[in-house]
């Protein structure tokens, strides 16, 4: 993962492309549980990844970043929105959230039926399995994004 200073022309010139991921938001509706293996499977598909999301990073530094990021994975949080302003494209993880709310470029298919109930807390007791999606489906959605824009 990227810390500290953010890309050297290096970094960008071996990799796959270069993913934003920003994976909890305030409330337990917008928690991805697989972060960490997420994380490692795009590295190991050739991806730099990188985060900082947690009010570490000033705004003007965050909004420079996600200029240079060919795709933000993000579950639903103010980070998707200052990805749009930059324009950098977005893969939400919608969770209750319908996606057509959430304007991101690639959508998921639904990993329960109860998913896209927008509940604010999870009314069928299964500690939302929505966000639950397997980090292989997640990279396979990236691999077929970044195969249509390279």
């Amino acid at each position: 993962s990227l810390t500290g200073d953010f890309l050297k022309d290096s970094d960008f010139a071996e990799s796959k492309g270069v993913i934003a991921l920003s994976a909890s938001g305030r409330v337990p509706n917008k928690q991805y549980p697989f972060v960490k293996q997420l994380t490692r499977e795009l590295e190991n598909q050739g991806y730099l990844v990188w985060g900082e999301f947690d009010g570490s990073v000033d705004m003007a530094t965050t909004l420079s970043r996600l200029s240079h990021t060919d795709l933000l994975i993000s579950v639903p949080t103010s980070t998707q929105w200052l990805a749009h302003l930059v324009g950098c494209p977005t893969l939400i993880i919608p969770g209750p959230l319908p996606p057509i709310v959430l304007d991101g470029v690639i959508t998921l298919d639904k990993e329960t039926d109860c998913q896209y109930c927008a509940m604010n807390e999870c009314s069928n007791g299964t500690n939302y399995s929505c966000m639950e999606v397997p980090p292989e489906k997640i990279v396979h959605a990236v691999e077929q994004f970044f195969g249509r824009i390279k």
